[in-house]
């Protein structure tokens, strides 16, 4: 009979696809009753179809087209149920709203034999949409009536969902009950019910017996609401991470059950949605068959874990003011609570627990208390908070002042979170206050729509994107210090790498950017953590602005501009050359993904050798019109000074021998290019360049301001030097 069920579906689904299903079901000849008709034809389902019976236009639904999986308690099992609810001794005890909600939730939609369920093409899917759905009244809302709309899901648990998981019996047990029923081999496993009989088709659906009277679960944002012992904890939550939209469809589509209260009006229906990550309230994402996937885990502290952890952790931190805590430093604590998986019992044993943030959860079986499955869940009660590690990790006092909001979402937008909690790496954190950042004119606004993160904007511009979550990254990078744990006793002078691969740059105890604004941060707070070291800084370190080429291309012939003047020779060099392009030649283009480091000879030292015939005149020395052999050999000249893969500085940390991109023609062969080197090295205070032949230069350090040396760009370093290597034009 189930084949032939099977087949009559597939007919249909191939067939008239833009006629409405009820115009066009019609149950062939052969096939039993509809589903309420063969459910009625077993005595010992008679409770269950009286409860039927009861809600309005059940009946007649199951009676007509349509397609139905329904999980029936049998009578013993409603007799059960009676004696665990003493204040029910019939059906006609149940008030109308609860029966109809318990009834429908042992009525899924669709069409699913137990043999698909066996076969569903996923483990996760184990969760199926049910007729019922909770509607209830929210406290708190003013002005208007917050009435939701949840569809329930019903699990049912199959051998291949067990054993992929690891579920063990004693898991389901501890969940489900010391009375409930699991089967690790053939059978489905009900949510801690026995299925007595299985498979039996009916002309628009099929029906299972069961021994257990199943009530619809509250989902884990229902618990917290309803159970005054997590009052402060979902209140904050709400208050903080939740937004609402009337939902007029919804609404209207309730009909008479939409009247919750019972005073004859049909309250509005509002759908609630919390912040991305925390979202307790959602039955879950579905896929087809109204069959639902990922499912959630919430480690909920006690009343009074939460209380004590608040008291003495946090609100001393913000002047036991509630109100003052950030948005960041709530939306971690909360986030730390939850994961994204079915986290059975067992996991905790064997340390599996990872939040969605990314930290392993160090819970052991003695901070649980409870364990309960809802609608949308696990949810355990436990006897301590449980904080999210980077609180405790280099950029954890970010979370723990007012002062620094700016940089905490900094952090939360750029998802280093789980790298920076790392405790295998070691970080320096120069932390920016609020302050640093209004006076770069960057801006953090945050989101009416508490659901969704706010932003951050250039002061005064007209484009709240303007800064694109790429840029934030690196304005992030720029103030982390990899592989080194900083503090003002061991901060010694130097160049020190970033996350943005850029550099931080320590000059008796001040700090400079990767941006040559000259302008340092001065450190004002040293605090060793749990993976490096955090200090406050009252400037916002930026990321280079200029590229190789944009250094060069905008060297200009104003002396004020000390940083671009160094440059305007070398630039009229590469222009002569015919190589002064967006891509700065092929030197830098066809090593896109290396860094450089590039010597360039000084404005003297050029106009020297060009007055002196040595180069070609450019600019106000005149102009030499260059053929095209004496491009190519000018600009084979010019690739003396580049140095591909090295970065350096003149701190002499990185000295020795480096090959520039200048090929030595004479000593290369087919296949076996040879390129022209340099040796670098520290002499006193000066970083000294010398060629193969001999020839030497220096850096020159004696005027920083006059020849700002280590112009540190986004794709290498440039340092000045005070000879032109002649001899290399050849």
């Amino acid at each position: 009979m189930k084949e032939l069920v099977l087949l009559f579906i597939a007919i249909f689904l191939l067939s008239g696809c833009e006629r409405k299903f009820g115009e066009f079901y019609d149950p062939p000849k052969g096939l039993e009753g509809d589903i309420y008709t063969q459910l009625s034809t077993e005595p010992n389902l008679s409770i269950f179809v009286s409860a039927m019976e009861k809600v309005p236009g059940l009946k007649d639904e199951l009676s007509s087209s349509g397609l139905f999986t329904v999980m029936a308690p049998d009578n013993e099992a409603f007799n059960e149920f009676f004696a665990t609810h003493p204040s029910y001794h019939s059906i006609e005890d149940i008030p109308i709203n609860t029966l109809e909600s318990i009834v429908k939730y042992h009525i899924m939609k669709w069409m699913i034999f137990k043999d698909q369920f066996l076969e569903a093409n996923t483990p996760d899917i184990f969760k199926y949409e049910t007729r019922s759905t909770s509607s209830y009244k929210e406290s708190g809302m003013v002005g208007s009536k917050a009435i939701f709309y949840t569809p329930k899901n019903l699990q049912v648990y199959t051998p291949n969902y067990l054993s992929y998981y690891n579920v063990l019996p004693t898991d389901y047990i501890e969940v489900y009950g010391a009375n409930s029923h699991i089967n690790m081999d053939t059978e489905l496993n009900v949510m801690g019910a026995s299925v007595k009989t299985i498979d039996i088709a009916a002309g628009n659906g099929v029906y299972y017996i069961i021994d257990k009277v199943l009530t619809p679960p509250l989902n884990i944002a229902q618990e917290l609401e309803s159970n005054k012992e997590y009052t402060d904890y979902f209140e904050l939550l709400k208050k903080r991470f939740v937004t609402y939209s009337y939902n007029k469809a919804g609404t209207i589509a309730q009909g008479n059950n939409g009247d919750v209260d019972g005073d004859g009006v049909l309250d509005s229906l509002w759908v609630r949605e919390f912040a991305t990550e925390i979202n307790l309230d959602v039955e879950s994402p579905k896929t087809s068959n109204n069959k639902s996937l990922l499912s959630l885990t919430a480690f909920v502290p006690s009343g009074n874990a939460f209380a004590e952890y608040m008291k003495t952790r946090l609100l001393p931190n913000f002047r036991n003011n509630l109100d003052s805590i950030p948005d960041p430093t709530l939306k971690l604590l909360y986030s730390s609570h939850i994961t994204n998986s079915m986290d059975w019992p067992s996991k905790i044993d064997q340390k599996l627990l990872v939040n969605v943030l990314g930290d392993n959860m160090d819970l052991n079986r003695d901070d649980i208390e409870s364990v309960e499955m809802k609608s949308n869940g696990l949810f355990y009660r436990t006897s301590r908070v449980v904080e999210p590690k980077i609180f405790g990790a280099a950029p954890g006092p970010v979370f723990f002042s007012p002062d620094y909001t700016y940089f905490a979402q900094l952090i939360m937008k750029t998802g280093l979170m789980s790298s920076l909690s790392s405790a295998g790496m070691e970080y320096t954190i120069f932390a920016p206050t609020n302050a640093a950042f209004n006076a770069q004119n960057i801006v953090w606004l945050d989101n009416p729509d508490k659901g969704s993160p706010g932003f951050f904007r250039i002061k005064e511009g007209s484009d709240p994107s303007s800064i694109s979550n790429t840029e934030l990254a690196s304005i992030l990078g720029s103030h982390i210090v990899l592989n080194k744990s900083l503090s003002t006793d061991n901060m010694e002078n130097g160049f020190y790498p970033t996350q943005n691969s850029r550099y931080i740059v320590v000059d008796n105890g001040l700090v400079y950017g990767s941006d040559r604004d000259f302008i340092p941060g001065f450190v004002e707070k040293n605090r060793q953590m749990s993976n490096g070291y955090f200090h406050s800084i009252d400037k916002v370190l930026l990321p280079p602005k200029y590229t190789l080429y944009s250094a060069i291309s905008s060297a200009t012939r104003s002396e004020s501009d000390t940083i671009n003047y160094q440059y305007m020779k070398f630039k009229e060099l590469c222009a002569a050359a015919g190589i002064l392009k967006t891509d700065f030649v092929d030197i830098t283009s066809v090593n896109s993904d290396k860094k450089f480091s590039l010597f360039v000879p000084s404005n003297e030292a050029i106009i020297e050798a060009q007055l002196s015939g040595q180069l070609p005149l450019t600019g106000d020395e005149g102009s030499t019109i260059l053929t095209a052999s004496e491009k190519a050999k000018l600009a084979n000249y010019i690739r003396t000074f580049f140095v591909a893969d090295k970065e350096i500085f003149t701190d002499g940390k990185l000295t020795g021998t480096f090959v520039t991109q200048n090929k030595n023609v004479s000593e290369s062969t087919l296949g076996n290019d040879v390129f022209y080197t340099m040796n670098v090295s520290k002499e006193g205070e000066r970083l000294k360049v010398t060629m193969e032949n001999g020839t030497s230069a220096y850096v020159d350090v004696s005027d920083p301001i006059e020849h700002p040396q280590n112009m540190i760009c986004q794709d290498g370093i440039i340092q000045v030097i005070d000879n032109v290597f002649i001899s290399y034009y050849k």
